[in-house]
């Protein structure tokens, strides 16, 4: 049944969108957090707030890094029942996955 893991693949990916969102705004919330309590009493919570923004900056990195992949995959991958229509198009799939290998 193709319509069924078709419709299976898209709830997984609705599904790690949502856990990947649900990540960053805990994130930002701890940041934030950290921030003002850190302001409001005289640096207690700087530490935690730099491992904090440290964190938030590391995930915003492997968050970047994965959509940059995703895209790239996108390009790079087609099914196996479309073929390749134009020799121009051949070229930018090549281009795209980083030249030729000879």
């Amino acid at each position: 049944m193709p319509g069924a893991r078709e419709r299976m693949a898209r709830e997984a990916v609705r599904r790690g969108r949502q856990r990947r969102k649900a990540i960053l705004v805990s994130l930002l919330t701890i940041v934030f957090f950290t921030a003002a309590w850190s302001l409001l009493n005289g640096g207690d919570l700087l530490e935690v707030n730099l491992v904090a923004d440290a964190v938030l900056a590391f995930y915003a990195a492997l968050l970047l890094d994965a959509k940059r992949r995703r895209d790239e995959r996108q390009v790079k991958v087609r099914p196996l029942n479309q073929p390749v229509q134009s020799e121009s198009e051949y070229f930018e799939v090549i281009e795209a996955s980083g030249g030729r290998n000879s």
